[in-house]
């Protein structure tokens, strides 16, 4: 055995037991590392999983990974990011290196993507997902369980409510998942779903879509765009992120600190 092994051994044990941790505490033990060791680690770890610790790590560490790590790596890690989490993080990379990744996703990720890096960080255009599951007026119960066992077994999961679109994308009423289970597979979903819908536009103020999460408690809520249309969901993991950013700002402000 040659005199490096005892340390390859101690990595490799270190890498399986990050392997098991929750993504924050993995992130927590990343954090204040250089780049190329946080590099080596996440090369042993699916894209997936990588895309979760990534998400963890403070946005500048995140921003300088994506500078250097290998694309094809970062296409893979991309594709399992939440659209808004990518778009942080690309909104803040170089051109160049914005232009590169964005070649190398795909063509819908981009989209989605490119949707969001148009609306100011602090709206709700900025911080909503657009993953979520919208469902066409006129169709039956069973169509909507169909189209909710098609979609990947991981994001299936988080899905609590259905929105219900007319046919031109417009927001016309939500339906909790759990609420199909009890209806007969061929009504409506019309005529089942609850008109009586909350929604917030995509320019709509992080503080002010916080105050509504105070207020009324909720777990999400829908973001149209200009014509109604429905274009992503806010949940409350992204403004109780709005939420401590405030507090750090006014506290900052308390102690006479800037901003920056």
């Amino acid at each position: 055995m040659t005199a490096t092994d005892p340390a390859r051994e101690e990595q490799q044990r270190w890498i399986e037991r990050l392997s098991g941790m929750h993504p924050h505490d993995v992130g927590e033990e990343l954090r204040d590392l250089s780049i190329t060791e946080i590099r080596k680690v996440l090369r042993e770890l699916p894209d997936e999983f990588t895309a979760e610790v990534i998400s963890e790590l403070p946005l500048e560490r995140q921003v300088e990974l994506f500078e250097v790590m290998r694309v094809q790596r970062l296409s893979g890690i991309v594709s399992e990011m939440f659209s808004d989490d990518a778009a942080d993080i690309l909104g803040q990379v170089s051109a160049e290196r914005l232009k590169i990744i964005m070649g190398s996703i795909s063509e819908e990720d981009a989209q989605h993507i490119t949707d969001l890096l148009k609306f100011p960080e602090d709206s709700a255009g900025g911080i909503m997902h657009t993953e979520f599951l919208a469902v066409p007026e006129e169709a039956t119960i069973q169509e909507a369980l169909d189209m909710l066992r098609a979609q990947p077994e991981e994001q299936a999961g988080g899905f609590f409510y259905l929105y219900v679109t007319d046919a031109h994308e417009r927001l016309r009423g939500v339906l909790r998942v759990r609420d199909l289970l009890f209806q007969k597979p061929e009504r409506r979903i019309k005529d089942v779903a609850n008109r009586d819908v909350r929604c917030v536009s995509v320019h709509a103020d992080q503080e002010e879509i916080a105050q509504l999460f105070r207020d009324y408690h909720y777990t999400v809520l829908p973001v149209v765009d200009d014509f109604q249309r429905l274009r992503g969901v806010v949940t409350s993991e992204e403004v109780i992120a709005v939420m401590q950013e405030e507090a750090t700002e006014d506290m900052q402000r308390m102690v006479g600190l800037s901003g920056e």
